[in-house]
């Protein structure tokens, strides 16, 4: 059984995902792992529509016998749900120890903003 990553740019349209998934069938796949990437999703992350495009793919899966995995994730840093937790929880913003000069220190903020 080959899994390939899939990303679901069409949004909750049936057919679409149909036939993205028929084609993988066709090529001897055996199921898919979703991924949401910005740059490819045509609906915002955790929506109705999100998860409405999750069911469709999934309950297609079933009937094509797909395993199915889902990425739970997008974008990076892990864990920030799109953007979604610091818009949530300003005060989660990433925290981060620093060593330096054989001293650690904490910082507030992208900790990858230097680099």
């Amino acid at each position: 059984m080959r899994p390939i990553t899939w990303y679901f740019p069409s949004g909750p349209d049936a057919a679409k995902i149909a036939a993205d998934l028929a084609g993988f069938k066709k090529l001897g796949l055996g199921g898919i792992c979703i991924m949401p990437a910005t740059s490819a999703l045509k609906v915002p992350y955790l929506s109705d529509a999100y998860w409405q495009t999750i069911r469709l793919t999934v309950e297609e899966c079933v009937r094509l016998d797909f395993r199915v995995w889902l990425y739970d994730e997008i974008d990076y840093p892990s864990s920030s749900a799109g953007g979604a937790v610091i818009q949530r929880c300003p005060e989660c913003v990433v925290t981060a120890m620093e060593y330096r000069d054989g001293k650690f220190t904490k910082r507030i903020g992208d900790p990858l903003a230097e680099i």
